[in-house]
C-alpha cells in the first residue's frame, strides 16, 4: 500500500500489509505544482515496486501527454524524478530476484 501521508493521517490495520509512506502532495507542491501528486506517487510506486524505470516513466508520460498539455513535461518530469528520490531505501518488488515466489 503506497500512502500519500500529506492527506492521509487515519489510522489504518497494517496487518499482513506492505505499507509504505510518501508525501506526495506536500512534494509537489514544493515543485510548484500541487496538481502533480500522483506524478510523485506513481514513480514512488515504479521505484519501490521496480516495474519500471525512471527514463520509461517520463518518455511514457511523453507519450501520454495530449500536445496541447504539453507545457507540463517539465514539471511532470520533475514530479516523476522526486517521486523515485522519495522512495529511496524503499523497496518491495513486484517480482523476486531469485524466482521465488514474493
Amino acid at each position: 500500500v503506497l500512502i500519500n501521508s500529506t492527506v492521509f493521517d487515519d489510522e489504518i490495520d497494517r496487518e499482513g500489509l506492505h505499507c509504505f509512506e510518501v508525501p506526495a502532495t506536500r512534494i509537489a507542491t514544493d515543485l510548484g505544482n500541487g496538481m502533480a501528486a500522483s506524478m510523485v506517487l506513481i514513480a514512488a510506486y515504479a521505484k519501490l515496486s521496480e516495474l519500471v524505470r525512471l527514463d520509461s516513466l517520463v518518455e511514457a508520460m511523453k507519450q501520454s501527454v495530449p500536445a496541447y498539455r504539453s507545457h507540463h513535461f517539465e514539471s511532470n518530469t520533475h514530479a516523476l524524478e522526486a517521486g523515485f528520490v522519495a522512495a529511496a531505501g524503499m523497496s518491495y518488488p513486484a517480482w523476486s530476484r531469485d524466482g521465488e515466489s514474493l
